[in-house]
């Protein structure tokens, strides 16, 4: 497992809903799909997954905390459509299975978010899509400065780190402040 320091709340968690929280996402879902949920945590979002896809469809939500499984195993057992997994996003290993694989808010905490990249692209089916849900930080003003590691971080994603990882196109969409940018 790789070596992350961040343990997000399983109380604010569990507040997450799929179309308000990850609402392009849930735009993007039909009956039938295969999923994979990258940073799943209690399987708030990763549950209103596999109601969408339905008993027909497929989904499998990865989470390296254990707590946070334990808790979206109980939450979400009636879900027969839905498995959680642990394992570390940079550590994927998954193989043209996946119809759609997302990540929401979990890219920015991860120390090497090019190599989660690459293990999604690599998960999705040929034809597949990633959908990635995060926050720009390239857009935040900083006072005062953050500390040597988060610069080194916003620096390598923002302006390099996804040439790295194989894509080359990708959209920002922040309709309600920035609009949509594709690169």
């Amino acid at each position: 497992m790789g070596a992350q320091s961040h343990r997000s709340d399983p109380r604010i968690l569990g507040r997450r809903m799929l179309q308000r929280d990850h609402h392009v996402l849930a735009g993007l879902l039909r009956p039938g799909l295969s999923v994979l949920d990258i940073g799943c945590g209690t399987g708030a979002i990763t549950s209103g997954i596999a109601e969408a896809v339905g008993p027909e469809g497929r989904v499998i939500g990865v989470d390296r905390d254990e707590g946070h499984l334990r808790l979206a195993r109980e939450e979400h057992a009636a879900l027969t459509n839905l498995r959680f997994e642990h394992g570390d996003a940079t550590e994927l290993r998954y193989r043209s299975e996946f119809d759609i694989v997302t990540a929401a808010r979990t890219l920015q905490w991860i120390a090497q978010p090019e190599r989660a990249v690459l293990g999604m692209k690599q998960a999705a089916k040929p034809g597949g899509i990633l959908v990635v849900l995060d926050y720009s930080h390239s857009r935040n003003g900083w006072e005062p400065e953050p500390r040597t590691n988060l610069v080194v971080f916003i620096g390598h994603f923002w302006r390099g780190g996804r040439r790295t990882s194989g894509i080359t196109k990708w959209r920002t969409i922040c309709p309600h402040r920035f609009g949509t940018q594709e690169r």
